[in-house]
């Protein structure tokens, strides 16, 4: 099975640290299913992939503090310094916009991640649980033609 995804790398961390202080508001809880996409298979707590493991899911709860956006305006309003967070760190073709997805506004990232074992196209979407940022990071090679990419893109966006 092929794990894609480096997640060490991702900007999940680096990226959500930047970003303390940013977001305002207040919080409410993320409810995902435990299978997100039907037919995927857990990896790991947090970590679906695929049948045939082309493409993955990453779950992961940051300790930076995120609230949540009280309408598209503000998620909006904030879409430009998270892509210039991720601009910053090399990522090619970032594109960020307000999305409402679970209940809540939040922010979609869209970019390309260049890896040692090959280039990413990432959709990254950010959300706040509990007061604290949540992303939920898809990732498959760049440009793959694979109906789990079309259930990545489905299911965050």
């Amino acid at each position: 099975m092929i794990l894609i995804g480096p997640w060490q790398n991702l900007p999940m961390r680096g990226l959500a640290v930047r970003l303390a202080g940013l977001l305002w508001l207040i919080a409410a809880p993320l409810a995902l299913a435990a299978a997100p996409i039907p037919n995927w298979k857990q990896q790991a707590p947090g970590l679906w992939t695929s049948a045939d493991g082309r493409c993955a899911l990453k779950q992961q709860q940051l300790t930076t503090h995120m609230k949540i956006f009280p309408n598209r305006a503000a998620a909006a309003g904030f879409a430009p310094a998270l892509q210039r967070q991720l601009f910053a760190q090399h990522f090619t073709g970032v594109v960020v916009g307000p999305i409402y997805r679970f209940g809540q506004w939040g922010l979609l990232a869209y970019y390309h991640y260049h890896a040692a074992q090959g280039d990413f196209q990432i959709w990254q979407l950010y959300l706040s649980r509990k007061g604290l940022a949540e992303t939920l990071t898809g990732s498959a090679r760049a440009g793959l033609q694979d109906p789990c990419v079309t259930n990545l893109e489905r299911y965050l966006g």
